[in-house]
């Protein structure tokens, strides 16, 4: 039984071609015999205007193509009721190109939409813009498929057409598509734009457009003086994406205050507008007014009672404000409605967690079985069952999941190895990465954690031989080169190899804090103790971790700092009790800190 699909109807199409090849040159049309009947031509039965479709099935053009171009659309629409959508679209296009037929351009296009074929969609709707400049609708796909192949100029001249129609040119879409670019193509994009706002000063969309641009250029205050300029127009002042927009550069150009004083206002005025008031929830969130974000959850909830969204938002609240009882309802809800249902279970878990009740939290995590929390709530199902002795269980609920996701198993060892790690299981955990890398041999990421395991294990040469395999399939791994310098550095061993590999790693990174700290523990092991000084205190205003507070500890103290050289270790015990690196230090330095 052949399918339905939901093209545009074919049956008129059918007709049309079907009576036109008829009329331009079918002489006969014989059935097969009945019994007893002789076979008669049809013709010598039924006149031309008799055998043709009635009025309102006849296509405008019934006669207008040739016999071959025809005979191509019969063979398209007999292909599509098979299924056979590439041959449908081949002919429809070539029939497109060469006629320039609106009806069929048009048809095309749909059916490009429909098997999603992005080239010939691009090109069949510059077909129709080109044929049809009057028309909107062709404008803004060509436009839109423009601004996804990355051809801005193009699509602003599209969009620019469009305005010209007294159409909606979207300028807002384009500059939404580009969070995804590239900067050296935003840049691209702010320019067009800038010179697009001088040719239309008054073109709101173009003014919201460039104002989102300036945003993701990180020039908020050039962007707030252009959505200053769109709220005090009334036409402009209730499109919710300005007003949403204005009230992010508020926030970062004038504070918090001032963008909580004019959503506050602006929630008045539209109490209805679902985007403006969960704007404002999220900005009391961030300035901490959580029994007030709250009540504005609770608000729009009143308004938009099944939004399961707004119910997950106000459990994730009243979660962060531990009203655990308000959070468990919200959630348990949501399961049994089955909305955001593995996320819910996910922050059941989290609640459980929160209330030490361990049993129920990995019950809970163990139930997300997809979505994006997934590996978050199986890695600390993990950890509680390592935790809590119960190893076979978190064993076999990796097991089964790399059965479930064959495709992620890496990912999922890289996570069972770490749990084993950070709980100090050091020879399970490289047993785990010897079966990981078996299974997966040029697994990058499972290369080297193995290789942070046999350091940890002193296993060096089996670290070396992972880091060196790394780096002769990735010569550039800024991490890869860090972790051998490092090595080398920390068992003060191969000084200049290390210095040689550190400068590379930072080279190829200059803003990684890790590499940092290498470079300043190499310049310590080769005696240039201020100079290390130097680039241990940038690390660590970088990144605040216990290893580099460790050796910035250490240097402090060997400078005579020994307060701050304590306050510094301290800080790093409160990111990490007991962290084995600060501890060794501590040990070896003779330092004591107070209790």
């Amino acid at each position: 039984m052949i399918r339905e699909t939901n093209l545009l109807p074919m049956r008129t199409l059918l007709i049309a071609c079907t009576a036109a090849l008829w009329l331009t040159g079918c002489a006969t049309y014989s059935q097969p015999p009945l019994a007893g009947h002789p076979s008669l031509p049809v013709r010598s039965l039924l006149t031309p205007e008799e055998m043709a479709p009635a009025p309102e099935e006849q296509s405008p053009h019934p006669t207008a193509f040739s016999r071959d171009v025809l005979a191509r659309l019969l063979t398209a629409e007999f292909a599509a009721q098979h299924e056979d959508y590439a041959t449908l679209l081949r002919y429809y296009r070539e029939v497109a190109e060469e006629t320039h037929d609106s009806e069929v351009i048009v048809r095309a296009v749909r059916i490009a939409q429909f098997v999603k074929d992005e080239e010939a969609l691009t090109s069949l709707a510059l077909l129709w813009a080109q044929n049809e400049p009057g028309s909107i609708e062709a404008r803004q796909l060509a436009a839109f498929q423009l601004i996804k192949a990355q051809k801005y100029e193009d699509a602003v001249a599209q969009m620019e057409a469009i305005m010209d129609l007294g159409g909606a040119s979207r300028f807002d879409r384009l500059a939404l598509h580009a969070r995804n670019l590239e900067p050296e193509d935003q840049k691209r994009l702010e320019e067009l734009y800038r010179q697009l706002h001088e040719r239309h000063p008054d073109a709101h969309e173009v003014t919201l457009g460039y104002a989102m641009l300036l945003e993701l250029t990180n020039q908020p205050e050039r962007a707030l003086a252009l959505t200053r300029e769109l709220v005090r127009s009334e036409k402009a002042a209730s499109h919710e994406q300005l007003q949403t927009l204005h009230a992010r550069l508020l926030d970062a150009v004038e504070g918090t205050e001032a963008s909580l004083a004019y959503l506050a206002d602006m929630t008045r005025r539209y109490p209805d507008n679902l985007m403006l008031g969960s704007q404002y929830a999220r900005t009391l969130i961030k300035a901490e007014r959580l029994d007030d974000a709250m009540a504005e959850y609770e608000r729009l909830l009143s308004l938009n009672p099944d939004a399961s969204h707004l119910k997950l938002s106000h459990a994730l609240v009243a979660l962060q404000a531990e009203k655990f009882d308000v959070a468990r309802e919200e959630l348990q809800s949501l399961v049994q409605t089955n909305a955001h249902k593995n996320e819910a279970l996910f922050f059941l878990g989290r609640l459980a967690d929160m209330e030490k009740n361990t049993d129920e939290a990995i019950r809970y995590y163990l139930s997300v079985r997809q979505g994006g929390r997934f590996f978050n709530a199986l890695g600390r199902a993990g950890y509680l069952l390592v935790e809590n002795g119960r190893e076979d269980e978190a064993i076999a609920a990796f097991n089964s999941a790399r059965n479930q996701y064959p495709d992620q198993a890496s990912q999922l060892w890289d996570i069972q190895i770490n749990i084993w790690l950070r709980l100090n299981r050091l020879e399970k955990a490289l047993e785990f990465a010897e079966q990981a890398i078996e299974d997966n041999p040029d697994d990058i990421q499972l290369r080297y954690a193995r290789a942070m395991l046999n350091d940890r294990l002193g296993n060096y040469e089996a670290l070396e031989a992972d880091l060196r395999y790394i780096l002769e399939v990735e010569p550039d791994n800024a991490v890869a080169l860090n972790a051998l310098g490092y090595s080398y550095a920390n068992r003060n061993i191969r000084l200049l190899e290390a210095y040689d590999l550190i400068t590379r790693a930072l080279e190829l990174d200059p803003d990684n804090a890790p590499a940092m700290d290498s470079m300043g523990w190499v310049k310590y092991r080769l005696g240039e103790t201020d100079e290390a000084l130097k680039w241990i205190e940038r690390a660590w205003a970088k990144m605040k971790d216990p290893e580099i507070a460790a050796h910035l500890g250490e240097l402090l103290w060997l400078k005579g700092d020994t307060e701050r050289a304590r306050q510094i270790w301290q800080e790093g015990l409160s990111l990490e009790a007991d962290h084995p690196v600060i501890m060794e230090t501590l040990h070896r330095l003779g330092a004591e800190l107070p209790q």
